[in-house]
């Protein structure tokens, strides 16, 4: 189980590639929340190209560290288990 704090975000992959999300969250306290379309991101980073890398680059940096624990975890499980 992932707890997510201020600040986090998920279904970034959908910004990326144009896909349905995959991801849901259940929130265990009343929550708010902000909601990015990809147009909406792709209209503003064609209005501000500095701020807009800005933006894919933090997306891009957490879709690493995400899929770098995942390795981990894989590999772990993997190993583990023979």
């Amino acid at each position: 189980m992932l707890f997510f704090h201020k600040g986090d975000f998920f279904g970034e992959l959908a910004l990326v590639d144009g896909e349905k999300r995959s991801a849901s969250a259940i929130a265990n306290t009343d929550t708010k929340l902000s909601v990015i379309f990809k147009p909406d991101l792709d209209e503003y980073i064609e209005k501000y190209p500095k701020k807009g890398l800005k933006i894919l680059q933090g997306i891009a940096e957490i879709t690493a560290i995400r899929l770098r624990t995942l390795n981990e975890d894989y590999f772990y499980l993997r190993t583990r288990n023979k």
